[in-house]
């Protein structure tokens, strides 16, 4: 996305150097709005992850562990279940074990392999998993 907007700016200026006056200007002109929209974007972005990194750490410690209930997870203020009725699949990465809530909702929840102890403790977890849940069907 960067590549084009960059190669479109310079086809914009290229163009604006060729053009009449009063193109250029219009053109100018037409152009502030989009590019104040890109970066208040961007601006806004970097405002609302910094408000999440904020009431995260105001959390205080976040654990999350799957048994056969379900998808367990606590902090020092609240502590919550996922029943395995409630996802649809699974998708597992190098890094993470994702569980679909719904393809509709788009919800989901990230286990971090990172979290667990070794390679027994991954092989664990995948074991729960899959006797609960399918993996996400290939599109293809």
């Amino acid at each position: 996305m960067i590549a084009g907007l960059i190669t479109a700016a310079v086809l914009v200026a290229l163009l604006m150097l060729a053009a009449p006056k009063g193109v250029t200007v219009l053109v100018a002109a037409a152009l502030c709005p989009v590019l104040g929209s890109l970066v208040g974007g961007w601006v806004n972005q970097l405002y609302r992850v910094r408000q999440m990194t904020r009431y995260a750490r105001s959390q205080g410690e976040y654990t999350m562990r799957a048994d056969d209930n379900g998808v367990h997870a606590a902090t020092a203020l609240v502590e919550t279940t996922i029943p395995w009725a409630s996802f649809r699949h699974y998708i597992e990465t190098a890094n993470l074990f994702i569980l679909v809530i719904g393809d509709k909702v788009g919800g989901m929840a990230l286990l971090p392999k990172r979290g667990l102890r070794g390679g027994a403790a991954v092989d664990g977890i995948r074991a729960v998993i899959a006797r609960h849940l399918e993996p996400l069907p290939s599109s293809g």
